[in-house]
């Protein structure tokens, strides 16, 4: 059945909103997990100014990019959020603009976003 279930993770706070195949318990330790393809990167001009997203909003985290490939039409980005390493794909991504934070330098601050529906909670 579907229902919204919150968990608390060192990067923030997330929320997953789809059919889980089991009950999860209150205190139950878990892995939140979504798909690379799944993730919204913030765009550049709102880009944050510390690689930190304690206190953000549900599902947007915010980290250091740790590297970005360009592939076309898709950055491939590694970020690290909280000490974990976060792989995210952005279609059609954003041209690099002179003196805006964003611009692919590794360590500057990056924030993505996951749909609460995209979310998926692992038995830890």
């Amino acid at each position: 059945h579907e229902r919204q279930i919150f968990a608390k993770t060192a990067a923030g706070e997330m929320v997953a909103r789809r059919a889980q195949p089991r009950e999860v318990a209150d205190s139950e330790h878990i892995v939140v997990a979504f798909r690379p393809e799944a993730v919204a990167v913030a765009g550049r001009r709102d880009a944050p100014t510390a690689c930190s997203s304690s206190g953000g909003p549900i599902n947007r985290l915010t980290g250091c990019r740790v590297s970005t490939i360009y592939l076309g039409e898709i950055a491939e980005h590694i970020i690290d959020i909280a000490g974990q390493r976060l792989k995210a794909f952005e279609l059609n991504p954003e041209e690099a603009l002179p003196g805006v934070a964003g611009n692919g330098e590794t360590g500057e601050p990056m924030t993505i976003s996951v749909d609460a529906d995209q979310v998926m909670l692992v038995r830890a």
